[in-house]
């Protein structure tokens, strides 16, 4: 499962543990418990849009409002 691997990936490339263990979660549910493998699928494609979103996010520089709030001595 190609999905699976990447969504792996990207989690733990950009410190999602959270979102890691979510998956894990889901796949343990579906194998070990008896969930229902197309809920997990819609689970797992819901996650999979997270994930990418909060990339982004990751990846977008922050603003100067953003900057003043974290650092309020420093002049912007």
């Amino acid at each position: 499962m190609k999905i699976i691997h990447e969504l792996l990936k990207d989690c733990e490339q950009h410190n999602l543990h959270e979102h890691k263990e979510t998956l894990l979660n889901i796949v343990e549910s579906v194998m070990y418990l008896d969930a229902v493998p197309s809920k997990a699928r819609g689970q797992v494609d819901d996650l999979w849009a997270e994930v990418k979103t909060e990339i982004e996010e990751l990846q977008t520089p922050p603003t100067e409002e953003q900057i003043g709030l974290l650092h309020p001595n420093f002049d912007v």
